[in-house]
């Protein structure tokens, strides 16, 4: 028999060909989300390998969406916490994600590295860092900076929390202050409890 439900089935190759390279990655994830609107599909998954210390959030669908001028969403999103996240902060997080994808739909922002996000009170409630910067994979495997599905090249876009001064800092100046804060520090840019580098 055909299967005839084709943005089902097209939904469940584009996930195939992610999620394969997340596995790939990071192995199985432990958890998923799934957020539905219409026709639309967004799946967010949980990866906390065993010889980890991080966990890893990736979405598989935010692809999967043209602006009203037709032109793609050619990203999905990562999202790296340290250690392993209590329950409630899993679902505090995987709700911050689906909310930052829908800002960017609603408002039509058209997300590239090195744009930052002020600060939010849909941040989960304990970080520090309530802002959001849009960064490459740093320290991923290189393939997954670009995933390409059918004739779509596909960025995977690290969504790094960022304090209030850093984001006025990345807005006044580019990112030139906070690269070499960065490098000066002992902070990881994923700890979303660190203090601020500005």
């Amino acid at each position: 028999m055909i299967d005839n439900q084709q943005p089902i089935f097209q939904f469940d190759l584009r996930r195939t060909a992610i999620l394969s390279k997340y596995i790939e990655a990071w192995g199985a994830p432990l958890y998923r989300k799934v957020a539905n609107k219409g026709a639309q599909r967004i799946e967010v998954y949980c990866f906390t390998p065993p010889d980890s210390i991080i966990t890893r959030y990736a979405t598989v669908g935010v692809s999967d969406f043209e602006y009203p001028d037709a032109m793609p969403a050619n990203w999905e999103f990562l999202l790296v916490t340290p250690g392993d996240d209590s329950d409630k902060m899993i679902d505090e997080v995987f709700g911050y994600i689906f909310d930052i994808m829908a800002y960017s739909r609603v408002n039509n922002v058209k997300l590239k590295v090195g744009l930052a996000l002020d600060e939010s009170p849909i941040a989960p409630i304990s970080w520090k860092a309530r802002g959001i910067l849009i960064d490459e994979p740093r320290g991923e495997p290189e393939f997954l900076e670009k995933i390409h599905y059918r004739n779509q090249c596909i960025s995977l876009f690290w969504l790094v929390p960022i304090h209030k001064a850093e984001y006025d800092s990345i807005v006044r100046s580019g990112l030139g202050e906070f690269d070499a804060a960065d490098q000066a520090s002992e902070w990881s840019l994923a700890d979303p409890w660190r203090d601020s580098l500005i």
